[in-house]
């Protein structure tokens, strides 16, 4: 039995290594297909590991610009009471994971208000964005989206 709980604490950093790269290699490849409005993804996959959901869609317009192809991936939803102190680490982890995978993009400040935060990423082609909303305020559970959207 010693055993196996010391090998399971020797691979627990190699689980977590290979979820950082699954994740960040899913991330890469949506940015890239955001230039061409994702439509080189197949549809029904996830790609970003951990993601709850995933799915795609259509920014309306915004001061004069076209509508804008999105990919948004929930990667948190939890209506329990714990669920703002989850929220909380989830939000922090998957900043730090996002700059990692994406060390070219310009980070932008952290908004906050009492319903979440947002922060986004920006690059040449696409436009990261991580939302959390909190249900402390308006929401019925508490959220963190992954947002890509395409910059043309």
């Amino acid at each position: 039995m010693r055993r196996l709980l010391l090998a399971a604490a020797l691979l627990a950093p190699f689980g977590t290594a290979q979820a950082q790269d699954a994740f960040c290699q899913g991330l890469r490849q949506i940015v890239q297909a955001a230039a061409q409005d994702f439509v080189e993804l197949p549809a029904g996959t996830h790609y970003l590991h951990g993601s709850v959901n995933e799915r795609r869609g259509v920014a309306p317009p915004f001061d004069g610009a076209p509508p804008r192809a999105v990919y948004y991936a929930v990667m948190l939803r939890d209506d329990s009471p714990r669920a703002f102190t989850l929220a909380e680490q989830r939000m922090r982890s998957l900043q730090s994971e996002i700059a990692r995978c994406l060390p070219q993009a310009q980070a932008s400040a952290v908004a906050s208000n009492d319903r979440g935060s947002y922060q986004t990423w920006t690059m040449e082609r696409a436009v990261v964005g991580l939302r959390r909303e909190d249900s402390r305020g308006f929401a019925s559970s508490t959220e963190i989206v992954v947002s890509i959207m395409s910059r043309w």
